[in-house]
């Protein structure tokens, strides 16, 4: 494997999971990245949910690796794909959404868990930050996005702080 993709896959996750990509949620909403869209419009007041707290409310998530992404991607899969690490204040405060949603909608979601990404960096190709990068969109977490056939459905990728389980349950009836 070429070691310059490995070096700034590596470089890339772990920035994103040092939190330096939080800061979607305090971003300009006149974002330039139009296709992402971005519900976060004012700054809300962010709750506090405990790193414990999140874990609980992720409870019932698919957890699933690089490798797994892939795979549904190349399997042309639909699948919700939920981005985001514990250590996110943005993720810890948008988690009782997402386990309304697991609840009340019975939703499979799969979690790609960027601490898990961080600490196992052999996994990252280039066609997985190619996925993050230009697929995805990923500007921040949390993100949200449903695929269908294995490609991103711009409309219902969401990224940042403020969506809500109306906007969760849009994903289930496309």
């Amino acid at each position: 494997m070429n070691k310059k993709i490995v070096s700034f896959g590596f470089m890339a996750v772990t920035a994103l999971s040092l939190g330096l990509t939080s800061t979607v949620a305090n971003a300009d909403s006149n974002n330039t990245n139009q296709q992402t869209t971005n519900v976060q419009q004012a700054q809300p007041q962010i709750p506090q949910v405990s790193q414990d707290q999140y874990e609980q409310n992720i409870q019932g998530v698919h957890n699933i690796d690089v490798n797994g992404v892939m795979n549904k991607i190349n399997n042309k899969e639909n699948f919700i794909l939920f981005v985001g690490y514990k250590e996110c204040k943005y993720c810890r405060a948008f988690s009782p959404e997402l386990h309304k949603f697991i609840q009340k909608d019975n939703a499979n979601v799969y979690y790609l868990n960027l601490d898990n990404v961080r600490q196992n960096p052999g996994q990252i190709t280039k066609p997985f930050m190619d996925f993050l990068n230009k697929d995805l969109q990923l500007s921040g977490t949390p993100t949200i996005a449903l695929l269908q056939n294995g490609k991103v459905n711009q409309d219902l990728n969401y990224s940042g702080y403020g969506f809500e389980l109306s906007d969760l349950e849009q994903m289930l009836n496309k």
